[in-house]
């Protein structure tokens, strides 16, 4: 075990009782509650369909067998965030299921997470010595966390039921840092204890983190940051220099190592999936961080939200003009922070936590450029410097600080009620959204898919009409222009179709196009009539093919074999479909793609080519699955094998010709 000095420590063992804070969190927390269940009444969005429908796909979650078919199917990243997955089970074991529940749960992890919070902040000030008293620090800790609990940026985490994935990591983060911060404490007097406690803090709280959501892992980095800045003056609780070295530096460095090899390696994967490059990445973040920044100290009633595809990307320092300067203003805010962080200790622990927090989602890794739950876990620490100015403010002149803090909190509660009161109705908000993001494809499709879901499909058209006509070179929207036109109108749009053609080539983000063709496709079965042929298809599909994405990414590759298989077994080219099919397969090494497109071949008669193609299937190094699925898979391939060999003996075919 390391050692450390046993000295004394009167604040710990004769600790006063300082129930006023404490009370004015809790308060704060009720008040909380009140306003977010504003928001209950509220719909799923988004990445909710795709990760609940889990809960269903095996017949409910009512068995252990069950349960890890569910948890081996999560895709959500790459642990499967199994403590998330979990606790939506506490919501509902099968689907489709109402939002209600989820939505209280969310909201119940937000206010126990502050709560938290405000612990671990009055532990870290009491030890950090930048106040007169405990009492001025468990204030500052209080009004801190206060603020962040009623925060309005964080609605779109706390009602967007698939974020507590955001939550569940926060909080496990937060009270990781809370439990170095209370063994810490120990260490003058109890040495061993500490170390234990410590111990167990950051690898639990980490690990349970992790489980929860990746950016778990900036745990440690975030326990040595509040080391370095706000613990600097309170040298006899250091922790021995080889026990950081072990628990905080090490996998620190790790992140840090990781981040610069995805900035380093990834920059083509970025390009073809993303539309853009890692310095083109990092200079768009600089304007997103300070957008975040403005959004956190002016709270607003509404944002952009969800929807960012609009957003212009930094192709320069100078291009858009606003880079430079927002570029130059982190870099101010970061040289300040460690210019200042023995003379001013909680602006400099605020900022160097933010973006400490922000350093996996923020930078190189190839990720969506914006989103508000984002800020979830890096402003936690935040509100330091103004909670320190309030209280400040108290003991020089009490009226005006009060009346201060009461306009503040109100200001901040008015836009938590109106953000909560948006969220409670689904297709408010979209409209909402469509309204202020009017260069946002995906936030125009948004409204014109409310609008089908009320029953007027050609308001939906001639919204998504004008929209194009904003956005003429949107092909996402021209896509569900199309599919709109297939299910609702006898002819489809000639110059639309034509269009669609022609921009199938352009650069750019690849996966939502792709995603609008599939649907497109699938969709498009029986309906020919109606101005759009399988050669129009084939011809779309070859297409967007020639692009770099369909050529590099080996999920693009696959479906456009795939999608391209089926469409010329329907133009009856079936050597070709059978060609496209065994591209698809080489691609994917997957079982359960070859028993798809193996029954999709014996259903227009080649039940030769079908056998053969899920014998080729069986003699490859496939993609590894979860044992419960390779049974599953291996059955379905032995009863699809037997079914096509009984087509094959009736039909007195000789494959082996």
């Amino acid at each position: 075990m390391f050692s450390h000095p046993a000295k004394s420590d009167p604040a710990a063992t004769h600790e006063e009782v300082l129930w006023g804070p404490t009370l004015f969190v809790l308060a704060a927390a009720v008040i909380g509650f009140f306003l977010y269940r504003l928001g209950l009444p509220g719909d799923f969005i988004f990445d909710d369909y795709p990760n609940l429908k889990l809960l269903g796909n095996f017949g409910g979650v009512d068995n252990f067998f069950a349960l890890r078919q569910y948890l081996d199917a999560s895709f959500a990243g790459p642990t499967g965030r199994p403590i998330s997955m979990l606790s939506f089970l506490v919501d509902a074991k099968d689907w489709p299921a109402p939002p209600g529940p989820f939505k209280m749960h969310n909201v119940l992890i937000h206010l126990a997470t502050g709560v938290v919070l405000f612990w671990g902040l009055r532990l870290g000030l009491e030890q950090a010595r930048v106040t007169s008293s405990r009492a001025a620090a468990a204030w500052i800790a209080a009004i801190a966390a206060a603020i962040w609990l009623l925060h309005p940026l964080h609605v779109s985490t706390v009602l967007y039921i698939v974020q507590r994935m955001a939550q569940l990591a926060a909080f496990f983060a937060l009270a990781g840092v809370c439990g170095y911060l209370y063994g810490r404490r120990l260490l003058p007097q109890s040495p061993r204890k500490a170390y234990w406690i410590m111990s167990l803090s950051v690898g639990l709280g980490t690990a349970l983190a992790v489980l929860s959501k990746e950016n778990g892992a900036l745990t440690p980095l975030l326990i040595l940051v509040t080391e370095w800045v706000l613990l600097a003056r309170d040298p006899q609780r250091r922790p021995d220099l080889r026990w950081q070295g072990l628990f905080l530096i090490l996998p620190a460095l790790f992140i840090i190592g990781y981040l610069v090899r995805a900035g380093l390696t990834g920059g083509e994967g970025m390009m073809i999936r993303r539309g853009f490059d890692v310095a083109e990445r990092l200079m768009t973040e600089a304007r997103i961080v300070l957008e975040y920044l403005w959004n956190l100290l002016i709270p607003q009633p509404h944002t952009k939200g969800m929807f960012r595809d609009g957003l212009e990307v930094s192709t320069s320092l100078l291009n858009p003009i606003s880079t430079l300067p927002a570029v130059l203003i982190l870099a101010a805010l970061l040289g300040a922070a460690v210019a200042l962080r023995r003379r001013a200790p909680l602006f400099a622990a605020a900022v160097l936590f933010f973006f400490a927090g922000h350093l996996l989602e923020s930078t190189t890794i190839s990720l969506e450029l914006s989103f508000e739950h984002r800020n979830y876990l890096p402003a936690a620490w935040l509100f330091l410097p103004l909670a320190q100015l309030l209280v400040w403010g108290f003991t020089k002149r009490a009226p005006l600080a009060i009346f201060v803090a009461v306009a503040m909190f109100g200001v901040y509660g008015g836009a938590l009620a109106a953000r909560a009161d948006h969220w409670s109705n689904r297709p408010q908000l979209y409209f909402l959204w469509g309204m202020v993001n009017p260069e946002s494809a995906r936030a125009q499709l948004s409204v014109a898919n409310e609008l089908q879901n009320m029953g007027r499909p050609e308001a939906a058209i001639d919204y998504v009409e004008q929209a194009i006509e904003r956005l003429p070179d949107s092909i996402l929207l021209r896509l569900h222009l199309l599919r709109y036109e297939l299910a609702h109108r006898d002819r489809v749009g000639v110059r639309n179709a034509a269009a669609i053609k022609r921009l199938a080539l352009q650069p750019g983000h690849a996966e939502e196009p792709l995603l609008a063709l599939k649907f497109l496709t699938n969709q498009w079965d029986g309906q020919a009539g109606k101005g759009v042929t399988v050669n129009y298809l084939i011809d779309l599909w070859e297409q967007f093919g020639r692009s770099p994405a369909f050529r590099e990414n080996t999920g693009f590759k696959v479906q456009y074999h795939h999608h391209l298989g089926g469409l010329m077994l329907k133009n009856q080219a079936q050597g070709r479909a059978v060609a496209h099919f065994a591209d698809a397969l080489a691609a994917s090494r997957s079982l359960e793609t070859a028993l798809v497109q193996s029954a999709m071949m014996a259903g227009q008669g080649l039940h030769c080519e079908a056998l053969a193609h899920l014998d080729a299937a069986q003699q490859m190094e496939l993609t590894e699955e979860p044992p419960w699925k390779q049974r599953y898979l291996a059955s379905e391939a032995d009863r699809l094998r037997g079914l096509f060999q009984e087509d094959i003996a009736a039909e007195g075919l000789n494959c082996s010709l």
